[in-house]
């Protein structure tokens, strides 16, 4: 088949199937990044076509690849020149296959273990067909595929979805066209119902949680072990949730059984906007200043006028765009105005050169 007839065919597809997806009012979270925005790479090679469908960026992006000879091409990026096998060995299309069930698809399931993965040797297709032989289009979805050289695993690939067609059935466009579009739907809503739908949801949720979390959230830190000075360290939480921050202490938050107090530390506060220190009496602080300062995390030292654990932490703000001391007089909420000032000017001003530097994203 032509480039150009492949992408028409590919666009009015991806739109269709789209259309039926949006009538049956699935929740998003639940679905594939394809459905929105689908990178397809596309491929002619011994009468048949395939689509290899996975995650865009920004719209649907189509690429058409010449002189391919198998399947395997597309889904591992190699290209061997005598490849005459296929890995898997479908029936034949009719009614009576399958205990009268149209066989026209390979679906992967993911479970805890991870999802379904087929292997296969070096120089062997996945599929060879001839018109005769399978549905079309036949489609695959949610599977790994290994490239496994007696026992040596070379290269995994992710198949999101696939879809190949003959080109003796492209004399029906139309015909085509629907028949291919409820195929893609088919796996949409398989992937919907499935342990993929509950994978994609958890994925989605985790991402909105991480990005809420930087977007608002403030850890603070300091010394706990007396009344006094955990006192502070809620004041100060205090403080900055009444201006709109989630702000914990850090002895609050959850950590993992295997995980050290520096590692625990480093996990939150590398996912939060900004932190906060009371530096009034040595601490652990004075360790997790130290990882801080490296993880280009910002961080406010907060520190009475004429006192403080040590001099060895604060003077980095010379030096350092990511420190700044703030000295306060009674209590360190005087102080938190200007500590939100400072951090929200840094990423303004961080947003807009990274913005820059990663147009990409």
């Amino acid at each position: 088949m032509e480039e150009e007839a492949l992408e028409t065919y590919a666009k009015r597809v991806m739109g269709l199937s789209r259309e039926i997806t949006s009538k049956r009012r699935l929740d998003p979270d639940r679905l594939p990044p394809w459905v929105q925005s689908a990178s397809i790479k596309a491929a002619s090679y011994r009468g048949q076509n395939l689509l290899l469908i996975s995650d865009g960026e920004d719209g649907d992006d189509f690429e058409y690849y010449d002189d391919v000879v198998s399947d395997t091409e597309l889904f591992f990026d190699i290209n061997y020149e005598n490849v005459n096998q296929s890995a898997l060995e479908l029936p034949e299309h009719s009614p009576e296959n399958q205990n009268g069930v149209v066989f026209t698809t390979l679906t992967g399931q993911r479970g805890e273990d991870g999802g379904s993965t087929i292997n296969i040797p070096p120089e062997v297709m996945l599929l060879a067909s001839q018109p005769h032989e399978i549905p079309n289009p036949f489609s695959l979805s949610n599977l790994f595929l290994q490239l496994d050289d007696d026992g040596d695993s070379i290269s995994t690939s992710f198949i999101p979805a696939a879809l190949y067609i003959h080109d003796a059935f492209f004399d029906k466009p139309d015909d085509l066209i629907k028949s291919s579009a409820k195929e893609l739907y088919g796996i949409i809503e398989k992937t919907y119902r499935s342990g993929w739908g509950d994978y994609y949801e958890t994925k989605t949720t985790r991402r909105q949680n991480i990005l809420s979390r930087v977007d608002d959230t403030a850890i603070v830190l300091g010394k706990y072990d007396s009344g006094e000075l955990e006192r502070q360290l809620e004041e100060v939480s205090n403080a900055l949730e009444a201006r709109g921050y989630q702000a914990p202490l850090i002895k609050d938050l959850p950590s993992h059984p295997s995980h050290s107090m520096p590692r625990k530390v480093k996990l939150w506060t590398i996912a939060s906007r900004f932190c906060v220190v009371i530096d009034r009496e040595p601490s652990g602080h004075l360790v997790e200043h130290s990882g801080l300062k490296d993880e280009e995390i910002l961080l406010a030292v907060l520190r009475k006028k004429g006192s403080g654990s040590t001099r060895m932490i604060g003077h980095e703000e010379f030096s350092s765009k990511y420190i700044r001391v703030f000295e306060f007089e009674d209590s360190p909420v005087q102080v938190i105005d200007d500590v939100i000032t400072w951090v929200e000017s840094e990423i303004e001003e961080f947003e807009d050169y990274y913005s820059d530097l990663y147009d990409w994203r």
